[in-house]
């Protein structure tokens, strides 16, 4: 089971790796995938079956325009959903 409280995304907002980090009580296979505002899939990944305790996955994310993102983690039984701003230089 996927520990919700202890999901976090920093930097937020990145500037181009996005740190995920998850704690859980039992090895599970972990599937990511980013939205952005609009509800459109931006990246996809299934990062395979993780052991248990603390994790940390980091997924690329300097293909996508600064924005509002979402990122859903998604087990075989839960969901869960994180935002996520990206934000590069010029557009600050």
């Amino acid at each position: 089971m996927l520990i919700s409280n202890k999901i976090s995304v920093f930097p937020n907002p990145c500037l181009g790796l996005a740190n995920l980090h998850f704690e859980f009580e039992q090895a599970l296979e972990i599937n990511t995938e980013i939205y952005n505002s609009s509800g459109q899939k931006v990246f996809s990944k299934n990062f395979g079956c993780i052991p248990a305790n603390r994790n940390e996955i980091t997924p690329d994310v300097t293909q996508l325009n600064s924005g509002l993102y979402f990122v859903n983690f998604n087990t075989l039984c839960n969901s869960y959903t994180q935002s996520l701003v990206v934000q590069y230089r010029e557009s600050i």
